[in-house]
């Protein structure tokens, strides 16, 4: 899977069918996430992860 290096504003599809969109802070075994919507940081595990790619339509 090809992650853009932190920071990085990214959507990320969840294998649950969930879409997160948000910031990429920090990228790891799993990474975290700074949620747009919500304002929260989000610890994203890979394994749940369908796909992950850079948000082109981010305003941030």
């Amino acid at each position: 899977m090809d992650v853009p290096e932190p920071p990085a504003p990214v959507v990320i599809e969840m294998n649950d069918g969930d879409t997160l969109r948000g910031t990429l802070i920090e990228e790891r075994t799993d990474g975290w996430l700074l949620d747009e919507e919500s304002g929260r940081l989000i610890l994203v595990y890979s394994q749940d992860v369908e796909q992950i790619e850079r948000d082109t339509e981010s305003t941030n």
